[in-house]
């Protein structure tokens, strides 16, 4: 069952990076259609990662954990970002949506320590979180803000921009 399901995920991660390759050559200078592109390669990127994300996997890529859930950050504002310039062609881009990558930066900015720990604290971090299961699970020296709370914001985002 698992290999059907790593099939799937491979198919999707494929035509995803097509679609954004396709995207990004076609585009010309398209400000929507090229933020359908960089939608696409986000979402591949997540599926991408997500196949490292697997308990017998994890232990041995360490360096994907943590890194898919500031990624979700992106995917509202450039959904809506994409559609908003695509039915609004004429307008030119406002600097102030750069503003909605905030999230997505600061919680890169709040993983980076662990990102730059050393092998061995990813492993035990790693273990941590397999040992309860929980994957809220996280010790404060690394993340400031509890897990939940992101997740909470990530679900009010989509559906903020989905409205």
């Amino acid at each position: 069952m698992n290999h059907i399901i790593d099939a799937i995920i491979l198919f999707f991660i494929f035509f995803s990076f097509a679609y954004s390759a396709y995207f990004f050559v076609n585009g010309r200078r398209i400000l929507s259609i090229n933020l359908f592109a960089t939608y696409f390669f986000t979402v591949a990127l997540i599926l991408f990662i997500f196949m490292f994300f697997q308990k017998d996997k994890l232990l041995i890529y360490p360096y994907f954990f943590r890194i898919i859930s500031p990624l979700i950050y992106l995917l509202p504002p450039l959904g809506y970002l994409a559609y908003y310039y695509f039915f609004f062609p004429q307008k030119k881009f406002n600097k102030l949506f750069l503003l909605l990558l905030l999230p997505c930066l600061f919680q890169y900015f709040e993983n980076l320590r662990f990102y730059m720990s050393d092998m061995d604290i990813k492993i035990r971090e790693i273990k941590m979180y397999l040992e309860t299961g929980n994957l809220f699970k996280y010790s404060p020296q690394f993340i400031w803000i509890n897990p939940l709370i992101h997740v909470y914001l990530k679900v009010f985002m989509y559906f903020f921009f989905s409205f």
